[in-house]
């Protein structure tokens, strides 16, 4: 991993999915765009010791970011999505250690269709 600092806001698909199926049916949400996000953001440091603990187990390295790749890395990213949330009563619900093991799950039986 590069760096490692930079923090993400994650959403699971389910969540999405829900946040989605809800701004369809709402009248206040009709023609207007939203940031949905998955609740505080976090270090990609942090989130890669989830996916090795989700997974089991496993291994990184964190390594400096090369200043080159530097100026393409989008930084940090924190959805607001207090609009929305406001609007329709939405929420995230799926933990993000749920949704990473949940994520790997999927992945490790179709990991075939993939590669």
């Amino acid at each position: 991993m590069w760096g490692g600092e930079q923090r993400r806001d994650l959403a699971y698909v389910d969540d999405v999915v829900d946040a989605f199926l809800r701004a369809a049916v709402s009248s206040e949400a009709k023609g207007r765009a939203f940031n949905i996000g998955g609740g505080a953001a976090l270090p990609l440091l942090e989130l890669a010791r989830l996916a090795v603990a989700a997974n089991g187990g496993g291994r990184f390295e964190v390594k400096a970011f090369p200043p080159d790749r530097l100026r393409i890395d989008i930084g940090d990213y924190e959805a607001d999505d207090s609009l929305f949330r406001d609007l329709t009563g939405w929420r995230p619900v799926v933990e993000l250690s749920d949704g990473l093991a949940r994520s790997l799950a999927y992945f490790r039986t179709r990991l075939g269709d993939y590669l």
